[in-house]
């Protein structure tokens, strides 16, 4: 730590007094040892027809100069958001091909016609919301207001105080569900109702306008206006002031029956909150029982009018951008005044691609519409022998890092056979979710030409997506099971990932798509590409994150101390590897640890890929290279460039190529790539972990 300290200080003597003599940025990294070795060949502009450059000195720019001269036009590209786009052109295929039957895929449509009726959400505009605003109006006191909570037909959203969360495997009993019960919103962060910064205050009056403008197109007077804004805060406020953010450690002490529930909420109904919406034989819960202990005090007959302004503004924000292009539009404009960045790849798509994307984030929403599209998708898309081909191809990986393992030099006996062990337990998901699991009795639709409305559809599908995951938790805890109804793992995500909590890999059928698979794929090709990516996420059961989750998924490292140690000593290199790297001008560089659990996953994915290869006999080593490469082309702006270096935990896409790449002897051995070649790495330089 000592040494980084000295380092960091020389580099700030050195850009200070070099400041003065006109030196530029890269003048100054370089003499202070930080040097650019590449063309940050992700810059559109960057590379031109009359870029020069061999592979043995820049891999990334040379390997993708014809790839990157076609997608020139300013736009912004990639190889996994042309698979994005092809998935969404399936997913609308999908949706107009109504010879594609069933319940769910049905539904998912009417859904979807609702949502793109602009014409009749403009004309209906706060209309479909009106009758529970008035059924909060008719709260008059403490029964009145828990008969209304605990009413799903009068309050479909479920708001109320304490809401039901998400669930998961109980830290307390690996076999059973947790449910997470926790307040039930506010407009801003918790400690901000008692800091009134600069941006805090910014925050308030943007929220007070669009509320104004939401209350008044609702009917409600100037006076009430100002009088629901002011109760909404000071309830929020009350809210804070009686809750905390559960600490993960906080959390894993946490268990909860329904008894013990009850006696903390005391008078407070939440089991017949939790009845009603499905929960009844959920057996755990999570809470802050500070916060549950205080509802009785929260929601007695002198908080009524607060709570019931708290609750007509929960509504309001819920179904803005369900009511019509008005609406929308303050809601876009607040989105627009928010300090935090847009997605770089929402700038890459086009305005008809940003549409489609977001049309389906729509519908993703509800977890019932978003298992019934992935059933269909996977059904009509997704070879059954190509689903057999990546399982086995899965189980062959996982034999090679097993070989990998075995072969390390750092780990003990004992870390070696408890690796192996976690490895072993390792579930292998392939595009299809457990769909024995889908019931979508409880999503009813009702279209426009029945007297449906896109409000009503919201509901209801929230309605539906909550049944599922009640009847989910009373189920025992099996992470072998690839849940349908789970959104984090969607399997129409342009993704493959590992979950430490579920010791297991995911390919989605959404990644399975050109340019990284396609029908009749070469060895090579799936090797260099989807291969070496599932050989990252399998990595990732094992890189600095990864050693703290053991083969259960529970949160306890299994690593011996002294290989802990060991590890530790190989990931800070990757770590000061990457911060020794000039990028570009503007960009900074890469702080401690920045991109670690990442860079460490790719360089074990190249190294299983590579270690399964060698049984596959004439395998084409430049083709696994080169298309090592043509998967991470990119193209974007400078921008969203810097962006990346600032907030992504991966490594920029030129990077992924050439530092991955310069650490493995193959490919030395196959483009003869020597001393002083830009490429060249020093064998005791070399920072793979795994």
């Amino acid at each position: 730590m000592r040494k980084r300290i000295i380092s960091f200080t020389i580099v700030i003597v050195l850009m200070l007094s070099l400041l003065m003599t006109g030196c530029s940025e890269g003048e100054i990294l370089q003499m202070a040892g930080i040097k650019q070795k590449w063309i940050a060949s992700d810059i559109a502009g960057t590379v031109t027809a009359e870029t020069d450059v061999r592979l043995q000195d820049d891999y990334a720019a040379a390997v993708n100069k014809d790839w990157i001269l076609a997608h020139s036009d300013g736009r912004g590209a990639s190889t996994m958001l042309e698979v994005l786009t092809n998935v969404l052109k399936k997913k609308r295929t999908l949706l107009e091909d109504t010879t594609v039957t069933g319940k769910g895929i049905e539904e998912v449509r009417k859904y979807g016609a609702l949502l793109e009726d602009m014409e009749t959400r403009d004309r209906l505009g706060w209309e479909p919301v009106k009758k529970y605003i008035d059924g909060i109006e008719a709260i008059k006191d403490t029964e009145s207001l828990y008969a209304w909570i605990c009413d799903p037909a009068m309050n479909p959203l479920g708001a109320a105080p304490l809401v039901i969360g998400q669930s998961g495997q109980s830290y307390t009993d690996p076999t059973a569900y947790m449910t997470l019960l926790e307040h039930g919103g506010l407009c801003l962060q918790d400690d901000l109702y008692f800091d009134l910064t600069d941006e805090a205050l910014t925050q308030v009056e943007m929220l007070n306008e669009v509320l104004s403008v939401f209350l008044e197109n609702l009917g409600y007077e100037a006076s009430d206006v100002k009088r629901i804004i002011d109760e909404n805060y000071s309830f929020e406020k009350a809210i804070a002031r009686n809750s905390n953010i559960l600490s993960q450690n906080e959390a894993r002490n946490l268990s909860y029956s329904r008894t013990d529930v009850q006696e903390a909420a005391k008078n407070y109904p939440i089991l017949a909150y939790l009845d009603a919406w499905g929960f009844q034989d959920a057996p755990q819960y999570m809470m802050d029982i500070g916060y549950v202990n205080q509802l009785d005090q929260l929601c007695n007959e002198s908080h009524i009018s607060e709570i019931k302004s708290y609750l007509i503004v929960r509504y309001l924000f819920e179904v803005a951008d369900l009511v019509g292009s008005d609406a929308i539009a303050v809601m876009e404009e607040t989105k627009g005044s928010n300090v935090n960045p847009e997605n770089p790849q929402d700038k890459s798509l086009s305005d008809e691609e940003s549409d489609e994307y977001h049309f389906f984030e729509e519908i993703n929403k509800h977890t019932a519409l978003m298992a019934a599209i992935n059933q269909a998708y996977v059904d009509r898309y997704m070879n059954p022998a190509n689903i057999e081909r990546l399982e086995t191809l899965t189980k062959n990986l996982i034999d090679a890092f097993r070989d990998v393992i075995m072969e390390e030099s750092w780990l003990s006996d004992a870390g070696k056979q408890a690796a192996v062990e976690k490895l072993d337990a390792m579930c292998i998901h392939v595009m299809f979710p457990n769909n024995e699991l889908l019931d979508f009795s409880d999503l009813n639709i009702v279209p426009a030409e029945q007297g449906g409305n896109l409000v009503e559809a919201y509901f209801e599908a929230r309605k539906a997506s909550l049944a599922a995951r009640g009847k989910k938790v009373a189920r025992n805890f099996d992470r072998a099971v690839w849940d349908p109804y789970d959104a984090m793992t969607n399997t129409l995500q342009t993704n493959a990932f590992y979950s430490p909590q579920y010791n297991g890999i995911y390919i989605c059928a959404g990644i399975v798509d050109m340019p990284v698979f396609y029908e009749g794929i070469t060895d090579e090709d799936l090797y260099g590409g989807l291969a070496i990516v599932v050989g990252h996420e399998i990595t990732h059961g094992f890189d600095d994150g990864g050693v703290r989750y053991n083969k259960d998924g529970s949160e306890r490292p299994w690593m011996p101390e002294e290989d802990q140690q060991a590890f530790n000593d190989r990931a800070d290199k990757v770590s000061a590897y990457y911060s020794s790297l000039y990028l570009f001008s503007g960009s900074g560089n890469y702080g401690s640890g920045a991109v670690n659990k990442e860079a460490i996953a790719d360089m074990g994915g190249v190294r299983i890929a590579l270690k399964a290869a060698e049984k596959l006999p004439g395998f084409n080593y430049d083709a696994f290279f080169r298309k090592w490469a043509l998967v991470w082309a990119t193209q974007r702006s400078t921008d969203a460039e810097i962006s990346l270096v600032k907030g992504d935990p991966h490594p920029l896409a030129y990077l992924r190529i050439n530092v991955t790449l310069q650490q493995f002897e193959k490919f030395y051995e196959i483009y003869d790539i020597k001393t002083g070649d830009g490429m060249y790495l020093e064998p005791d330089k070399r920072i793979s972990v795994w």
